[in-house]
């Protein structure tokens, strides 16, 4: 696999955990308009998880450049 190969897999990565962050803010708003505070709490959870799979994928791609 060569560099521009293993940059475009990064790339698509990155791109899906910014899509659940997006997933994970509609959650997020959803839970607040319902009051449901069992669906919040799972959706901040899931946000900040989705944030924990972003950083090392950022730093990995930083280190490459």
């Amino acid at each position: 696999m060569n560099l521009n190969s293993k940059r475009t897999d990064k790339r698509f990565h990155l791109l899906g955990w910014f899509l659940f962050l997006i997933c994970a803010i509609f959650f997020i708003v959803q839970s607040l308009s319902g009051s449901d505070v069992m669906g919040l709490i799972g959706s901040i959870i899931f946000f900040l998880g989705c944030i924990a799979f972003i950083i090392p994928l950022l730093q990995s791609w930083r280190e490459e450049e």
